[in-house]
């Protein structure tokens, strides 16, 4: 057994209780749980192989939370990469007293909680566990999977909101008894904040920190910017875990680990991956241009142009560099001011102002 827990010592928490559930046959309990140590605050499946997490069943999640007794020792629980689970396992939880964040998302940090196709794990299965901790007062955050919120946002578009279903029904009898004296305190005012699930994605957790679990009432957070919602990983930070940035194009907010933003090329704007245009130089200089919409916009059909002055041909919509532009590449008529390439510049035909643009 002393060899085992040698080894053991070498692995990170969760495999190391993985290590030891696979040795559990030949174990006693008492020997499994020496192997997988007795110094668990955090279970986070995020920090094993993802292509191991992905092959984990509700057998394995099940016996790891025996082996080391969650029910008493973990206060964070995050399933990340467990995409092969329905919840069934988590059953070890029940009637959890130091249970304070449990991630049911599936997705690691900074990452998009969008999962195709939608996991099996279930909302029969997993809420009636739920129930049964929330009652204890500690717990502060829940964060559930995509699937789960886009169908109760379906539900809500469509007018079919329905109080008994068991996702609204879980989310009201949450803040219901958060709300009725065991709500937390905000961290900068000291008064009393209960949850909110009306954040700006569907069923996400407004007012808590996901990071550092520390609370925050709306008129704090309106007047001091002291939380922040990223639009990538739809998790909530305060401003002491997490700084933020927003693309100047689309508005959209992220965290400063999910979305590196660049600059526009042309304007300088920051822009995220989501509105970068990219071309390339049609000189085969083999630049690549990377712009923001505003900036390469150009509609070929609706002949439409961009109000900010662009690197792209407005009559072929051929893009450029800006060395191949000082070199007479692409031109701007002195009329009308329209960009021209120097081949629609001799098409013949091509007028502009009565003159030839690059005459």
């Amino acid at each position: 057994i002393e060899a085992m827990k040698h080894v053991a010592s070498f692995l990170e928490s969760p495999s190391r209780a993985l290590f030891a559930v696979a040795l559990d046959k030949n174990l006693s309990y008492r020997e499994c749980q020496a192997i997988a140590g007795n110094q668990w605050t955090t279970l986070d499946f995020g920090t094993v192989e993802k292509s191991l997490a992905e092959k984990l069943t509700d057998d394995h999640i099940s016996a790891v939370l025996l082996c080391i007794d969650s029910v008493r020792t973990i206060k964070t629980l995050r399933l990340a990469n467990c995409i092969n689970i329905t919840g069934v396992g988590l059953a070890p939880l029940r009637g959890s007293r130091v249970m304070e964040h449990i991630d049911l998302s599936l997705v690691p940090d900074h990452t998009s909680p969008l999962l195709d196709p939608a996991p099996p794990i279930s909302q029969e299965l997993v809420l009636p566990i739920l129930n049964t901790i929330m009652g204890r007062g500690r717990l502060k955050v829940i964060e559930f999977p995509k699937a789960w919120r886009n169908h109760a946002r379906e539900l809500e578009l469509l007018q079919r909101h329905d109080e008994h279903h068991p996702f609204n029904q879980f989310l009201d009898l949450y803040m219901l008894s958060m709300n009725h004296g065991r709500g937390f305190r905000c961290k900068e005012c000291e008064d009393e904040v209960g949850p909110n699930f009306s954040g700006e994605a569907q069923g996400t957790q407004c007012f808590v920190c996901y990071n550092c679990h520390d609370n925050y009432c709306e008129e704090c957070i309106e007047t001091t910017d002291l939380s922040m919602f990223c639009d990538k990983c739809e998790r909530h930070y305060c401003d002491k875990c997490m700084e933020s940035t927003w693309c100047e194009c689309c508005n959209s907010s992220y965290c400063e680990k999910c979305e590196p933003l660049i600059y526009c090329r042309e304007c300088d704007a920051q822009i995220c991956s989501d509105c970068i245009s990219v071309k390339s130089c049609s000189t085969q200089c083999n630049s690549k241009l990377l712009q923001c919409q505003c900036c390469a916009y150009y509609n070929n059909e609706t002949k439409e142009f961009s109000l900010e002055r662009n690197n792209a041909c407005d009559y072929c919509a051929d893009a450029y560099c800006r060395q191949c532009i000082v070199s007479g590449g692409l031109r701007a008529c002195d009329g009308c001011g329209r960009d021209h390439c120097w081949k629609c510049a001799e098409r013949e035909g091509l007028h502009c102002c009565s003159t030839y643009c690059f005459s």
